[in-house]
């Protein structure tokens, strides 16, 4: 406490860690932050019965754009919500997390971690909405114990304005909703969990500005319908690709996808070199996790990395292996 009333005029930056009994001195003390620009907060070892409450020592940080809340309510703490562009919020429910965003007219990036459903009141969108024309950029994520049946955050937002969604785990009904509630927002990148098996065709028919697609756990179905869509003269399925990338746990997974993506994105990058409709796609990154035991014996032949080591040669970024190791660029394999 001492350090940061010294020094408060001076920080820029400030992350906080509190115990439910220091509130009462930090009212007492309340630094002067005329100078700060990024606020982290974090209550420990809180239970229900912790009475939290950091009065308005923020409210006249007049740059302060940049705020990190784990386990502080808006209702709990005054801020200067109108100049706040950034904002994440940990351990809170969607209903709580509407309320936030409510608060602040012109926030362009938004990140929700959310806590556990067993610790929430039931999940109702219909009675918490929150509808955004600033937002440009969410990424939200479940805790680990939430299940397939609890309802997802998107259901309670409408981001018209939205350019990149990283919403976690999510089937295509729930993310076509979303999407067709805010009007196609113009995306230009997407990152999701796969959530189902089904094609995805609709969205992916609809994101017409989409620079950069990531998949984690992807099923053959939509794998299926993006490297057929990528291979077609359809201006309408993906036109501005230029970075896609997989993730799948174990050789074997993506083992399926490696005949399948590099030829596809081939097609669609000699498609582009005559026909301006197309972007060209400069990166592709096939992905899976495996202990460097196993990685060391196996090998990936060499008919499936040829044409990985031709998109190399044209100039794109590739990589096929594990986050430590590509085969593309390493020893070459044997068949």
């Amino acid at each position: 406490m001492d350090l940061v009333r010294i020094n408060a005029s001076r920080l820029s930056t400030l992350c906080l860690c509190f115990h439910p009994g220091d509130f009462d001195e930090w009212a007492r003390r309340r630094p002067h932050l005329d100078q700060l620009r990024e606020l982290a907060i974090e209550v420990e070892r809180r239970d229900e019965t912790s009475f939290i409450h950091l009065g308005d020592t923020f409210a006249d940080s007049k740059y302060l754009h940049r705020v990190v809340l784990d386990s502080v309510l808006p209702s709990q703490i005054y801020l200067p919500w109108t100049q706040i562009t950034e904002f994440e919020c940990r351990n809170y429910s969607p209903a709580k997390a509407v309320e936030l965003l409510n608060v602040l007219p012109n926030l362009l990036r938004f990140t929700i971690i959310l806590s556990d459903p067993d610790t929430e009141d039931p999940r109702l969108p219909e009675l918490h909405h929150s509808t955004h024309s600033r937002l440009e950029y969410l990424r939200c994520s479940e805790g680990p114990d939430t299940g397939h049946t609890d309802v997802h955050m998107l259901a309670f937002l409408t981001l018209p304005n939205l350019t990149t969604l990283i919403p976690g785990r999510i089937d295509d009904e729930v993310l076509h909703q979303f999407l067709d509630r805010s009007g196609w927002p113009p995306l230009t990148k997407l990152d999701f969990y796969d959530d189902c098996w089904e094609s995805y065709t609709e969205i992916l028919m609809r994101l017409q500005h989409l620079k950069e697609l990531h998949i984690d756990y992807p099923s053959r179905i939509i794998m299926g319908r993006i490297t057929s869509g990528l291979e077609q003269d359809d201006p309408s399925f993906l036109p501005n690709l230029e970075r896609f990338s997989l993730f799948e746990r174990g050789v074997d997974a993506i083992g399926g996808f490696l005949s399948s993506v590099g030829p596809a994105v081939r097609a669609r990058n000699l498609r582009a070199s005559s026909d301006e409709r197309f972007s060209r796609v400069r990166s592709v990154k096939i992905t899976t996790l495996h202990g460097d035991p196993e990685w060391t014996r196996f090998r990936v032949p060499e008919k499936y990395l040829g044409v990985y080591r031709q998109l190399r040669d044209e100039g794109v970024e590739v990589h096929v292996g594990s986050p430590e190791y590509c085969f593309v660029n390493g020893v070459e394999s044997n068949h």
